[in-house]
């Protein structure tokens, strides 16, 4: 009579032993602006001027709370598959939806690669992976200590989502943007995994909202 219940203690034992942990925590990234070109209106890349920016992450959403500028935060609701803009001193809250490439974004010629080991970020050994297009190229570093469930995003093609954490699976620790006029970077300062509450995300629900 035991042996069922010890089969299904086995089981049970054996879905905890392998069950996939995933990151929850904050990230401080710090932001680094470079002109390639002299006429370059710096105030026109949506994070400037702002230095630093918190970033919070739990089960597929993210937030982003820059230290400085318009912006006071950008929320990714994975479950409504949304990105959300919140402007400072604005009650609406601008939205944008996941499942379709933004205008800038559509290339034919999408191309993308990983590079393996190629930096450390805070201790950590980390790959690259490159997006680059016609337009622009992306780099996004990061380990794979910080992992992620790619499946929160395979529906996800604004900011290339879709790509990059179908491929790295992992949270990224430095992403640079690079085109003809400018090098954006943002690099993480410290990495603090913890639990996070609900409430210190925004209750859109409560937020008038307006479609970009």
């Amino acid at each position: 009579m035991q042996k069922p219940f010890i089969l299904l203690l086995s089981l049970f034992m054996s879905q905890e032993m392998f069950s996939q942990t995933f990151f929850e925590g904050d990230v401080i990234y710090k932001f680094d602006l470079q002109k390639k070109d002299s006429s370059f209106d710096e105030t026109s890349v949506i994070t400037y001027p702002a230095k630093t920016t918190i970033s919070i992450y739990k089960n597929g959403d993210w937030l982003q709370k820059p230290d400085d500028g318009i912006i006071e935060y950008s929320y990714f609701n994975h479950s409504d598959n949304r990105l959300y803009w919140k402007i400072k001193n604005v009650d609406t809250v601008f939205y944008e939806l996941g499942n379709n490439r933004r205008e800038t974004e559509v290339d034919s010629t999408l191309a993308s690669k990983i590079e393996y080991n190629t930096d450390t970020i805070l201790g950590f050994p980390c790959n690259r992976l490159i997006i680059q297009t016609p337009k622009f190229k992306l780099t996004f570093i990061y380990t794979t200590t910080f992992e992620i469930n790619p499946l929160w995003y395979k529906n996800t093609k604004i900011g290339y989502y879709d790509i990059l954490y179908g491929l790295t699976k992992a949270i990224y620790l430095e992403s640079i943007v690079e085109t003809k006029y400018f090098i954006s970077t943002m690099t993480a300062q410290n990495i603090h995994p913890r639990k996070i509450s609900d409430r210190e995300f925004p209750d859109i629900r409560k937020a008038p909202l307006q479609r970009l």
